[in-house]
């Protein structure tokens, strides 16, 4: 899994203001509770007295997670001068000093039966962590390795990875924080052990997945899977591209020295890992109509559709902040 550089368009920066003893930092970051957290544990200023705002964010893909020393440096220097203090960073400190993704690589094992069961599965790996740890630079690893054994029914696995530092530009969640890499390591091992079979690749996923029936299912790694219908996904994934005639002109095609790829790939995801708590506000105006609010993020129009079906009104009619 190469090594990669997130470079979001919109680099990051931090303005910091202290007075009467109050502190305001604005700052590009996809976590302000917890970078009011983190200057309160360095500075020694009580939470209650630091208010973190977080503009429009633009790209972030997990790199702006965290809080970074330079971001720090910028906060202390306002608390210490007094005075509004602002850093922004340039496009080349941003490929050299923001946190990079991905940097693992795994040797795996998986025991399969002649009819193709999946029976056991030993993961050794070693991540590249960098010069120095940032916030969340353990999470990808962890969760790769949690999700070795994805969507499939393997009695027994085991995972052993090793953190190293290089002289490398520090690692941290990006896009997926350690998913796709656990995904990647068990589809690449499923379709070099249907090429051993002589299985369709189609086919060996389909006989290994967990069962509906089999839910709530703990796996190997000790998570609990609610619910799937892992087939079921894929027999529609398989009909929207005509997997059949699909595969025929690939091998009339390959007669013809012409080469026609296809992937298959089946993933599972974990949701709401994190421990800390969010908030919203929601109640009515005296027209009928009610008004939410919530923090900050994404998908606000996804936000309003969900709340309406509990409440009533329509997406258009909610007013928010």
């Amino acid at each position: 899994h190469q090594r990669l550089a997130p470079i979001p368009l919109e680099a990051r920066g931090c303005l910091a203001h202290y007075q009467g003893g109050q502190l305001t930092v604005w700052i590009s970051t996809q976590m302000p509770h917890r970078v009011r957290a983190d200057v309160s544990a360095v500075l020694g200023l009580p939470e209650h007295r630091i208010r973190v705002i977080a503009p429009e964010v633009g790209g972030g893909f997990g790199c702006k997670a965290g809080l970074y020393d330079d971001e720090l440096v910028t906060v202390a220097a306002a608390v210490r001068l007094g005075r509004p203090v602002k850093w922004v960073e340039t496009r080349s400190e941003s490929l050299l000093a923001t946190a990079q993704g991905r940097g693992q690589v795994h040797e795996a094992e998986l025991a399969v039966a002649t009819d193709g069961t999946f029976l056991g599965l030993r993961v050794t790996g070693l991540s590249d962590l960098g010069a120095y740890p940032e916030t969340f630079s353990a999470v990808p690893v962890v969760l790769a390795a949690r999700l070795i054994t994805g969507a499939y029914r393997i009695p027994a696995a085991s995972c052993a990875v090793r953190g190293v530092y290089t002289h490398k530009t520090p690692t941290a969640p990006y896009r997926g924080a350690g998913r796709p890499e656990g995904a990647y390591l068990i589809e690449r091992l499923a379709d070099l052990a249907a090429a051993e079979l002589g299985l369709d690749p189609a086919e060996i996923r389909r006989r290994n997945f967990i069962r509906p029936e089999e839910f709530p299912y703990r796996a190997p790694s000790g998570l609990v899977y609610d619910t799937g219908r892992y087939a079921l996904t894929l027999d529609r994934a398989l009909e929207m591209v005509d997997y059949r005639a699909f595969r025929a002109e690939q091998a009339r095609l390959r007669r013809e020295g012409r080469y026609l790829g296809l992937g298959l790939s089946t993933f599972v995801e974990t949701s709401a890992p994190s421990k800390r708590a969010s908030g919203g506000r929601a109640g009515t105006w005296a027209s009928g109509s009610r008004p939410s609010s919530r923090p900050r993020g994404p998908g606000r129009r996804g936000r309003w559709r969900s709340r309406d079906g509990s409440t009533g009104p329509s997406a258009s009619s909610p007013r928010g902040a």
